[in-house]
């Protein structure tokens, strides 16, 4: 039995024979022209159904694309395969799904069962469309990953060669040394029975005395003695100036002058931080991703991590704080699991580009903003937490590198000056000028107790100053100074701009 039902309008109730009538998901049918009069929101491109208020996603299209609905409503069982499986009946056409529920086909019956906001019941075609857009976008974001990941390979592959190469030839080298001791033990030995033979063919032999050699001879014979004294440990490295140990003293402004040189570290070792038992380094970044090297307690090992670190400084306590290029934030890790390392973000800095850490019982860290951006900022961050930002004082904006001093202030080096920063606003209050000549200064660091270090272009000698910009005692080079980093147990190293290696210091 079939009956058919004049199908009218939910907004005018008119009749929608000849009027175009459309249907919404939620299965309301209003004729054309009233849709066309209902407001859309025109970010997400949708319109709320009159009757219900469940909001509706139109196509590029609009209303138009909306689909079409027969003038009448014809209600029967039917046997279809492509009928409701629950009720038996014929399924809404143009067909429905609830997309939280995964229900391919539903009828009128079903609509009770899945109503908003627990439900969402979109058209088949519509729901179909958003989802290959999904998948298509994160079939993209795969392939991303798995570039990066080949990229990674690739570095990973490239550094195993690298420590292969030089695991041959310290191999070669060893060999080569230990061929050398075999043949001085070859001929040293062969020389003494050389010699024992000459006395055994002497006309006058003294039998104890020859008995006595024998015996020595025999037991300098002995391979573990001798043979097997030799050091056959490829792991182990003869001891050098490098890997003494450096008394722990801090150094200050009465005995800053008093520093000795007790090492030279080649070229290879630039660009990382040192620690009072190592050095870390960042060897590779880009493509979003880090590689750092990290030497301590006679070991190395290096990890990567999925950030484009531009620049880092390391605690007392093996905390790093680093920059992240991508997202602009000012990250915290830690060393300690060295194979593992994650980080956790603490603020974020505008156009961050340096930072430079004081590691007293609650960290201080001066942040540079990139002098190739309009209006350069400094910034402080205090226990994890950013106090204030301004903007770099001179009239180039220009600051290249920071420090911050015992009692919270910060001093930026800007173009041919020196500049503090009170620790509570950020305010200018002391400026030191020295000269007219930009980018003299090279680096500058803070001492532990009071004071700062700096060194200056062309001249042969660290200066101290105290926490008022007072110029105190010198440490004076037989070479022209760069970069200098200061450890915790009171290590200076100083980079020698001449030949770009690094000097290591301590106090006598």
């Amino acid at each position: 039995m079939e009956s058919n039902t004049q199908l009218l309008c939910g907004i005018c109730t008119q009749s929608m024979d000849k009027r175009q009538p459309r249907i919404l998901p939620c299965q309301h049918n209003f004729c054309l022209q009233c849709l066309d009069q209902l407001d859309t929101d025109q970010s997400n491109n949708e319109i709320c159904c009159p009757v219900c208020k469940n909001k509706v996603r139109l196509s590029a299209k609009g209303i138009y694309g909306l689909p079409r609905r027969s003038s009448t409503i014809n209600s029967e069982k039917s046997t279809n395969k492509s009928a409701c499986s629950i009720h038996n009946t014929t399924h809404i056409s143009p067909t429905i799904i609830c997309s939280v529920c995964k229900s391919d086909i539903l009828c009128l019956n079903c609509l009770d069962k899945h109503k908003p906001p627990k439900c969402r019941i979109v058209f088949s075609s519509h729901y179909k469309m958003e989802t290959k857009k999904a998948i298509e976008a994160y079939s993209l974001k795969l392939d991303i990953y798995e570039r990066r990941i080949e990229e990674e390979v690739e570095l990973l592959r490239q550094r195993l060669k690298e420590t292969e190469d030089d695991c041959y030839k310290r191999i070669e080298e060893k060999v080569g040394h230990l061929n050398d001791e075999i043949e001085e033990y070859n001929s040293r030995k062969i020389n003494e029975i050389k010699k024992l033979r000459r006395e055994i063919q002497s006309n006058h032999i003294d039998e104890k005395e020859m008995e006595k050699k024998s015996d020595n001879f025999i037991k300098g014979f002995s391979t573990k003695q001798s043979f097997l004294a030799l050091n056959f440990d490829l792991a182990k490295k003869p001891e050098s100036g490098d890997d003494r140990k450096i008394k722990r003293c801090q150094p200050t402004l009465e005995t800053i002058h008093k520093f000795r040189k007790i090492a030279s570290i080649s070229a290879e070792y630039n660009h990382c931080k040192y620690l009072n038992d190592g050095l870390v380094q960042i060897v590779y970044s880009k493509n979003s991703c880090s590689l750092i090297r990290i030497f301590k307690n006679g070991q190395r090992k290096q990890t990567f991590i999925s950030k484009l670190i531009t620049d880092f400084s390391i605690t007392v306590n093996d905390t790093i704080y680093a920059i992240d290029e991508g997202n602009k934030r000012i990250l915290k890790s830690n060393l300690k699991n060295s194979m593992n390392i994650k980080y956790n973000s603490i603020c974020q800095v505008d156009n961050a580009w340096r930072l430079f850490v004081r590691d007293d019982a609650k960290v201080s860290i001066a942040v540079l903003s990139s002098p190739q951006k309009k209006n350069q900022t400094v910034s402080l961050i205090f226990h994890d937490k950013l106090e204030w930002t301004t903007q770099s004082w001179g009239e180039a904006n220009l600051t290249l590198t920071a420090c911050v001093l015992s009692d919270g202030n910060v001093i930026g080096v800007g173009n041919n000056c020196l500049v503090m920063y009170t620790k509570k606003s950020g305010s200018v209050v002391r400026i030191l000028p020295w000269s007219t000549s930009p980018f003299e200064v090279y680096s500058v660091i803070h001492l532990p107790r009071e004071g700062f270090l700096l060194t200056k272009n062309g001249q042969s000698q660290i200066q101290a100053f105290d926490n008022e910009l007072v110029k105190q005692n010198n440490l004076k080079l037989n070479f022209s100074p760069g970069e200098i980093q200061l450890t915790s147990n009171g290590t200076l190293y100083t980079k020698n701009i001449t030949n770009l290696s690094v000097v290591v210091h301590e106090i006598i």
